[in-house]
């Protein structure tokens, strides 16, 4: 998916693993097929699609306890708090929707977390 120049292909395949992302029969091939670090990686494309169905998707399992370890490991949560300031509602609510189901599985988020929140909330008093 990563080689293709084709966006409508990749946004078709991201958004399929992302329903797949719903049922937690698929967690085992996730992680072995390392689709959470697809997710991320999709997470600062300009294609904004991609970014929705990334996050939509990192939203749909990543209560599971392994997935957020690889989330945390592979340093995801700078870049799911980036798509906090997206234009696309969609993917500000799967953000913050899977921000609440991160935090009590992450070792050290208050950092990080407190960090970007304070930020965009100067960003939007400059407005």
């Amino acid at each position: 998916m990563q080689d293709s120049k084709n966006e409508e292909a990749k946004e078709q395949i991201l958004a399929n693993l992302g329903n797949f992302a719903y049922d937690p029969i698929n967690y085992d091939h996730f992680l072995s097929l390392c689709i959470i670090d697809l997710f991320l990686d999709c997470l600062d494309e300009p294609n904004s699609k991609l970014v929705q169905f990334a996050i939509g998707g990192l939203c749909n399992c990543c209560i599971d306890p392994r997935i957020a370890q690889v989330i945390e490991e592979n340093e995801g949560l700078p870049l799911i708090l980036g798509c906090l300031s997206s234009a696309c509602e969609e993917t500000v609510l799967s953000t913050i929707t899977t921000l609440f189901y991160l935090l009590p599985n992450l070792q050290n988020p208050e950092g990080t977390f407190i960090r970007r929140l304070e930020i965009l909330r100067e960003k939007r008093k400059k407005k």
